[in-house]
C-alpha cells in the first residue's frame, strides 16, 4: 500500500472497514502509538494527529 497520511478519524474508519468497532479502532491506534509501534506524523492534541495508512496496514497484517 502507498503511504498516505490521514487524520485520526480516517484511520479509525479504515480500521472499522477491516472489522473493528469504532472504540476498538481508537484504542488500537492509541495503544500502538504509546508503545512506539505507530508513528504520529502530525502534532499532538486537539485533532492534530496524522497517521500513515500503509503503516497501519502493515501492523494489521503482522
Amino acid at each position: 500500500m502507498k503511504s498516505i497520511i490521514v487524520p485520526t478519524d480516517v484511520a479509525v474508519a479504515f480500521l472499522v472497514r477491516e472489522g473493528a468497532s469504532k472504540a476498538q479502532a481508537q484504542r488500537w491506534i492509541y495503544n500502538r502509538s504509546k508503545t512506539g509501534r505507530l508513528t504520529n506524523h502530525g502534532k499532538s492534541g486537539n485533532g492534530q494527529a496524522r497517521w500513515d495508512l500503509a503503516e497501519i496496514d502493515a501492523l494489521i497484517k503482522k
